[in-house]
């Protein structure tokens, strides 16, 4: 088959997934990409700027693979493509959360929910993600003043499942696992908001001030000069932090 894989924002864990695909796939994938930044802007424009300049590739494949951070729905309109298309969705924004004092974008979660009615199949990343968009789809269908898209819940939900993201492991020499003598917590997410780390470094306080013993390394990307979060704890957990 001649797959073709827009991924609009290609970065960190949609490279790693777009990157794995393409290597271990038996499938010819023809990968259309944007770099990882303004990623507001690439929900709102991707899709004129792919339909611009790549339009003739996806009128010309067997199948689409396009991630969250494009609105799929768009880009079918402004490309005429008629073969199937999948959404994998990393995040979505139905679920995502704010920064404190800031609005929810109602449109940015109205863009993947017309993507998902747009896709032959909705992936998710975990059993968690998906129990998540189901709950805010529904609700956010429940907000619509008048004319309510009735099915459109079931349209989604009844195409959607669970698919893993690989791990490529081969680059981690093999050890015998040994239990550590103090236990070691691992935070490996980005240090931003939506990822709470207000939240994670309340539970680990609370360790603390109970007297269990625990070390804690601290990984992820970092966009922020000065995550106010991560200052905290390494003045409170200092002594505990390893890395």
């Amino acid at each position: 088959m001649n797959l073709v894989f827009v991924e609009s924002f290609y970065g960190g864990s949609h490279k790693s997934f777009m990157d794995g695909l393409i290597k271990h796939s038996r499938h010819k994938i023809t990968p259309i990409t944007l770099p990882s930044r303004f990623w507001k802007w690439r929900l709102r424009s991707a899709a004129m700027y792919v339909a611009e300049a790549y339009g003739h590739a996806l009128r010309d494949c067997d199948l689409i693979i396009a991630t969250d951070l494009i609105n799929l729905a768009e880009l079918k309109a402004l490309t005429g493509f008629t073969c199937p298309a999948v959404l994998f969705f990393h995040e979505n924004q139905l679920a995502y959360l704010t920064a404190e004092g800031d609005k929810p974008e109602v449109d940015f979660g109205l863009a993947n929910v017309v993507s998902a009615l747009t896709a032959e199949r909705c992936l998710f990343n975990s059993h968690y993600h998906l129990d998540r968009f189901n709950d805010a789809l529904r609700q956010f269908i429940n907000d619509i003043p008048e004319f309510v898209p009735e099915r459109a819940h079931a349209q989604i939900m009844n195409k959607s499942q669970v698919t893993y993201m690989g791990m490529d492991l081969s680059g981690f020499p093999q050890r015998e696992i040994c239990k550590n003598r103090v236990p070691v917590i691992l935070w490996n997410h980005r240090w931003d908001y939506d990822k709470q780390p207000g939240v994670f470094f309340n539970a680990l306080y609370r360790l603390a001030e109970e007297g269990l013993d625990f070390q804690l390394v601290l990984l992820g990307e970092n966009f922020q000069m000065h995550p106010k979060e991560f200052i905290e704890a390494r003045s409170r957990l200092g002594d505990r932090i390893l890395q």
